[in-house]
């Protein structure tokens, strides 16, 4: 585990930085040292170490102000700090700290048993957290391929993800839809009547149509897919949705259901000529489609005739025709 782990540590007393170094080192890691915040700030800039033991006290600068400037790049959010000590830190300093981005403290003295612990435990987290950054990638990396909408939801069903699909289906950006409630965007329905809280199954699937809200007011027909995640204690911890525009499949359901409004008695299988195209009706009677119909719907018919058989009847004129389009 150690080998892949890089290790900066950043200490003003020589003989506290060549004991860490050593002990650090022996256990496997890679190490680079500094006694000043001005050639660790470098280090971090050249190298980007996994973790840094940073002591708190340090000529010109404090540990906490250095971690403040290591975390204020985005590049570094992903850095472990541990700020060390050799006098017991207050709370309120260690809030100050934990708030300008440190990650945990060590008060020393301490034994070189216990700093190994300590350093091999944050090892642990960092490996943990890089592997769900791997893994974050990689779905993120697979819901941008696919064609469906993709959000994650947290327990509040606030928007914490979602891929490009989705952001064209209700036609707002990334940072316009992060972080705001999916009830807002849903049109007359909440979360709460689409997903059950209290569900116990961790594979449960919520599966429905509704409707949601575009950014330019318009109704959006879409169905959804609902995976539940439960936390350790059963208890909903996140949802993950997959959304598809169905509003062209409601347009035409719509329009199928309103012809059978129109035409109640409409069979539901017509059998016609495979030559001459008339249809037979309930007594066997063969008639022409005109005759058919006309007894159904309201539509008059009109008589035309299509340009394949154009071609069939009058070859002709057809040719003509078309020397003359060209």
């Amino acid at each position: 585990m150690a080998k892949d782990i890089n290790i900066l540590i950043v200490d003003d007393d020589p003989e506290i930085l060549l004991s860490t170094s050593k002990v650090v080192q022996k256990a496997g890691y890679r190490v680079r040292k500094t006694t000043n915040g001005e050639d660790a700030l470098k280090i971090v800039k050249e190298s980007f170490p996994d973790i840094i033991l940073l002591d708190n006290i340090l000529q010109n600068t404090t540990g906490i102000k250095l971690c403040q400037k290591i975390k204020s790049d985005p590049k570094n959010q992903n850095i472990l700090i541990i700020i060390s000590s050799g006098t017991k830190i207050a709370s309120k300093d260690q809030a100050e700290g934990l708030e300008s981005g440190a990650d945990g403290y060590i008060t020393r003295p301490i034994s070189n048993r216990e700093l190994l612990a300590r350093v091999n435990s944050f090892a642990r987290i960092y490996k943990a957290e890089r592997m769900l950054r791997k893994s974050e990638k990689k779905y993120r990396k697979i819901t941008e391929n696919i064609a469906e909408g993709v959000i994650t939801l947290d327990r509040n069903f606030e928007i914490k993800y979602s891929n490009s699909v989705f952001y064209d289906i209700v036609g707002y950006s990334e940072k316009e839809l992060l972080g705001i409630n999916f009830n807002k965007i849903l049109n007359n329905q909440g979360c709460d009547s689409l997903i059950d809280k209290d569900v116990s199954d961790q594979n449960a699937i919520c599966r429905c149509e509704t409707q949601l809200k575009h950014k330019k007011g318009k109704i959006i027909d879409v169905g959804l897919t609902f995976s539940i995640v439960l936390d350790d204690n059963g208890d909903l911890e996140r949802v993950i949705g997959i959304v598809r525009d169905i509003s062209e499949i409601v347009r035409i359901r719509e329009k199928y259901e309103d012809l059978l409004e129109k035409v109640p008695d409409i069979e539901d299988f017509i059998v016609i000529c495979a030559n001459c195209k008339n249809i037979r009706t309930d007594n066997d009677k063969w008639i022409t489609p005109e005759e058919y119909f006309a007894n159904k719907i309201d539509s008059q018919f009109s008589h035309g005739i299509c340009p394949n058989c154009i071609e069939k009847l009058y070859p002709e004129y057809w040719k003509r025709k078309q020397e003359k389009e060209k």
